[in-house]
């Protein structure tokens, strides 16, 4: 039996599109992701052709909703940690969503308005309103 190692990194590389490419900024098709399942005492790799997520097809407003949920934090005085606890997650999870490092979904907005006891549907509101300039 013998053992090969991979360094992840020159992996990603392989399947980067090039800077020309007119898929610049976009998972190709036949691209594989792995990750890994923990099925017992052994994990094992797991093929998955989940590509990482899209942009928004709308960033204004993407930028108003979380600004908006940002705020909300602050106002009601709660700290990233402290929102973290009250989700069940680590506080670099909301540091890199409030940075825009990493995407939250409906769900996630929701339950994190709620965390911080913010009516979802009035953020999304004022958002939307903040984006037609009509605040």
């Amino acid at each position: 039996m013998f053992s090969i190692v991979v360094d992840v990194a020159d992996v990603l590389l392989l399947h980067a599109p090039s800077p020309e490419s007119s898929l610049r900024g976009t998972a190709c098709a036949n691209t594989l992701f792995w990750g890994i399942r923990n099925s017992g005492f052994f994990e094992q790799p797991v093929q998955s052709h989940q590509a990482p997520a899209l942009a928004s097809t709308q960033p204004e407003l993407y930028k108003a909703l979380l600004q908006a949920l940002i705020q909300a934090r602050k106002d009601a005085g709660i700290t990233q940690v402290e929102l973290a606890a009250r989700i069940g997650r680590r506080q670099t999870f909301v540091s890199k969503y409030e940075t825009e490092e990493r995407r939250l979904d409906v769900a996630e907005y929701i339950a994190i308005a709620r965390a911080i006891e913010a009516e979802p549907f009035e953020l999304m509101r004022t958002a939307d309103d903040r984006e037609l300039g009509q605040l």
